[in-house]
C-alpha cells in the first residue's frame, strides 16, 4: 500500500517535558566517532571540555576533530582557551573567552576553578569578607558553599568549616540565631586565614613529560573528627625522573554518633573505593599500577606504642583539617609523600604483626542473679515496636518468607512471656496442681493450655465454636503489648467503636477491665481523632394515631407491673417485712398514672373501671 500525498512534519518547538541535557546530548549520540577519538575526546556539550595534548602538534588535531565532530551534530564551539597562542590560531575572534577580554591576564573560570593560561596554573578566589558582624548558622553554610572545590584539592581547608557546622548542630543554634562566643571566634580567625589560600597556585598538569609508567597511589585515614581519601599519580619518565601529582580528594566529618576509630578507618577506605571508581572513567591514560595505601594496621600496634610515635600518614590532613596557615605550608599534599620518588625497594613496607605476640588478658568469671529476669527483658523487646505484627516478625530472627505456623509460634512465645511476667505466682500454683483462690484470677477458673498459656476455663467445651472463643487467652492489664494487640484489632477492625473492637479481641483474648483499656487505646488513635466519627443514632418512628388525637384520660392506656420489693408493716424495730407487687397505669394521651398496691384480678379490673368512670365524670 502507497501514499503518494504523504508528507513530512518537523515539530519546530519543544512541546514536552525533556530534560535539556538530554536534548542536547542526542545529537552527539548520533554521530559516529571513530574508535581513536573517543579515548582522546570526552565530548559531553553540557559542561566544558578539558583536554589536551604533551606537544603543540599533539594538540592541533585534537582541535580539528573536536570542531568537526561537534559541526555534525549541529554544534559550534562558544569560547576557546588555550596556554600556547598557536593553538587559538585561525579562530575566530568573536569565540574567545568573552571573561578573559577584559582582563590583563589569561584568566578563566572552567568547571569552578579559575585557571591562569598563561601560567597553566590553578588559583581559587575565596571569600574571606564576614558579610556582617552577626554570624550564624545560615550565614557560615552559605560561606562554606561559595567555595567550590570540586576536585577536592582543598579538601583539609573545607573539612575545618564542615567540622564547624558541626559544632553548631551539637550546640543546637537555630539558623538566625547567632552562634556562642568559643565558635563565634573561632570562625572569625578560619575566615581571616582564608584570604592565604589566594596566593595558592596548582599545577594543571599532573604527568611529567613523556611518561613510561604511570601509576595511582590512593591514601586513607581518619580521626576522631573526620575521615578521608586521596589518590595522586605518579608518573616515571625514561630518564627514572619521577613526579608525584595530586589527582582529586574525599574528605567527610566522623557522624554525630560516637564511632570507634578503627570503624571510621574503614570507612575511610570505603571512600578511597568510591573515589578511585570514579576518578579512574574520568582518566584516558594508560594506568600501569594501582596502590591503596593504609595505616589501619596502626590499631593493633596501639597496644604496645603510643599513637603519638607514630609517623604522620599523608591523608592525615584529611581525616583531622587543617587552617589555611597550616595548608599552604603542607607541600606533601600537592606532591606526595618524598618516599614515593624513590625506588620501589625502599618505600615503607606492611607492617607484620604476630597475634600470638599480644598479651593475653586475664579471664574473670562472672555470677549474676537477678529476680528481675523478665521485667527486663520484655522492657528491652517490646519497647521498640509500634505494631503488633511487626513485633511477632522481629521474633522470629530471620529474613526468609514467614508462614503463619511460625507466627503462631511466635505469638505463643510473647503471650507466655508477658503472662509471666504478671501472673507468676498463680502459673506456680498450676504447675503444683495448687487452687489460686487467693488470686484475682480464680473467679475465671484458669488453667494452662497444652502450650503453657494461661486460659479462661467455662462451660462452653462441649459446644462447637472455636476453641479460642471456648478458652480466650487471658491477657495482663496495662501491659503495652495488651495495648499493642488492641491497636491491632482496632486497624483490622476498620476502626470499630468501643463495642466493636472488644467483641472482636473477646473471640481470642479476655481483658481485665476491657472495656477501659480499649477506650484509652482508640483515644490515641489519629485517624478516629481525625474523622471524629460519632455513633449512628436510630431515627425515632411517627408516634401512633392513639398518641397524638385527643381523647378522654385512659381512653387508650398502658400498663405496666413492677417487681416485688421489700416494705414493713409499721415503722418499728424487728417489724414483719412483706414483699409488694405494683401495677401502674398510663394514659397514652396526658401521661397519668394510676399505681395499685395489689395484683390481684379482680382488684385490678374493679379499680381500673371505678377509676376511669370517676375520671369521666
Amino acid at each position: 500500500m502507497t501514499f503518494p500525498n504523504l508528507k513530512n512534519f518537523a515539530v519546530s518547538s519543544l512541546t514536552m517535558r525533556f530534560d535539556s541535557p538530554a536534548i542536547v546530548t542526542t545529537p552527539i549520540q548520533g554521530v559516529k566517532i571513530p574508535t581513536n577519538d573517543r579515548v582522546d575526546i570526552n565530548i559531553d556539550p553540557t559542561n566544558d571540555l578539558l583536554t589536551g595534548a604533551d606537544t603543540l602538534e599533539g594538540a592541533m588535531p585534537i582541535r580539528d576533530k573536536i570542531i568537526d565532530l561537534l559541526k555534525r551534530g549541529g554544534f559550534d564551539i562558544r569560547q576557546w582557551a588555550s596556554n600556547h597562542h598557536h593553538v587559538l590560531d585561525n579562530i575566530h575572534e568573536k569565540i574567545f573567552d568573552l571573561d578573559c577580554a577584559v582582563q590583563e591576564e589569561p584568566i578563566f573560570k572552567t568547571l569552578g576553578v579559575t585557571w591562569n593560561s598563561h601560567l597553566d596554573k590553578f588559583f581559587f578566589s575565596v571569600n574571606s569578607t564576614m558579610a556582617s558582624e552577626r554570624v550564624t548558622k545560615r550565614s557560615i553554610l552559605s560561606k562554606i558553599a561559595r567555595n567550590f572545590d570540586p576536585l577536592g584539592l582543598l579538601g583539609p581547608v573545607t573539612l575545618v568549616a564542615k567540622i564547624f557546622m558541626q559544632d553548631c548542630w551539637k550546640a543546637g543554634v537555630d539558623w538566625d540565631e547567632s552562634v556562642p562566643q568559643n565558635l563565634h571566634s573561632k570562625w572569625t580567625a578560619y575566615v581571616k586565614q582564608l584570604e592565604l589560600v589566594h596566593d595558592l597556585a596548582i599545577d594543571r598538569c599532573i604527568l611529567i613529560r613523556n611518561p613510561k609508567r604511570i601509576e595511582i597511589h590512593g591514601f586513607c585515614d581518619a580521626s576522631d573528627v573526620g575521615y578521608g581519601a586521596c589518590l595522586y599519580i605518579r608518573s616515571i619518565n625514561s630518564q627514572g625522573h619521577t613526579l608525584i601529582r595530586l589527582s582529586c580528594s574525599k574528605a567527610r566529618v566522623a557522624p554525630l554518633k560516637k564511632a570507634t576509630i578503627p570503624r571510621l578507618e574503614l570507612c575511610g577506605a570505603q571512600v578511597l573505593a568510591h573515589l578511585y571508581s570514579e576518578a579512574r572513567s574520568s582518566l584516558i591514560f594508560q594506568i600501569d599500577k594501582i596502590i591503596f595505601w593504609s595505616d589501619s594496621t596502626i590499631v593493633l600496634q596501639w597496644l604496645k606504642k603510643p599513637s603519638q610515635k607514630l609517623p604522620q600518614f599523608e591523608a592525615d590532613a584529611l581525616s583531622r583539617g587543617q587552617s589555611p596557615a597550616e595548608f599552604i605550608q603542607n607541600q606533601s599534599w600537592f606532591n606526595g609523600p618524598s618516599w614515593l620518588t624513590k625506588p620501589e625497594c625502599e618505600w615503607p613496607q606492611s607492617l607484620e604483626i604476630n597475634v600470638s605476640e599480644l598479651p593475653v588478658p586475664p579471664k574473670n568469671s562472672v555470677f549474676l542473679t537477678s529476680n528481675k529476669t523478665y521485667e527486663i527483658v520484655t522492657s528491652d523487646l517490646f519497647s521498640r515496636f509500634s505494631s503488633y505484627s511487626d513485633m511477632l516478625k522481629n521474633h522470629l530472627y530471620h529474613n526468609n518468607p514467614v508462614v503463619p505456623d511460625e507466627i503462631n509460634y511466635a505469638e505463643r512465645n510473647v503471650i507466655k512471656l508477658i503472662q509471666r511476667e504478671q501472673y507468676l505466682e498463680d502459673i506456680h500454683c498450676l504447675l503444683k496442681n495448687r487452687p489460686v483462690s487467693s488470686s484475682k484470677l480464680a473467679a475465671f477458673n484458669p488453667f494452662l493450655d497444652e502450650h503453657g498459656i494461661l486460659c479462661v476455663g467455662g462451660r462452653l467445651l462441649n459446644s462447637k465454636v472455636p476453641s479460642d472463643q471456648k478458652t480466650p487467652i487471658l491477657l495482663p492489664s496495662r501491659h503495652y503489648v495488651t495495648d499493642l494487640i488492641i491497636r491491632e484489632t482496632h486497624l483490622r477492625t476498620n476502626h470499630f467503636g468501643i463495642r466493636g473492637t472488644l467483641a472482636t479481641l473477646r473471640q481470642q483474648f479476655w481483658l481485665f477491665d476491657g472495656k477501659n483499656q480499649v477506650r484509652n487505646v482508640i483515644r490515641q488513635c489519629v485517624t478516629c481523632i481525625r474523622h471524629r466519627p460519632v455513633p449512628l443514632q436510630a431515627q425515632m418512628g411517627n408516634l401512633p394515631k392513639s398518641r397524638v388525637e385527643a381523647s378522654h384520660a385512659f381512653d387508650h392506656t398502658g400498663v405496666d407491673f413492677f417487681s416485688p420489693i421489700s416494705i414493713k408493716e409499721k415503722k418499728y424495730r424487728n417489724t414483719k417485712t412483706l414483699k409488694a407487687y405494683g401495677c401502674v397505669f398510663i394514659c397514652m394521651v396526658t401521661k397519668a398514672l394510676w399505681i395499685l398496691s395489689s395484683v390481684s384480678d379482680k382488684v385490678v379490673l374493679l379499680s381500673f373501671v371505678i377509676n376511669l368512670e370517676n375520671l369521666r365524670v
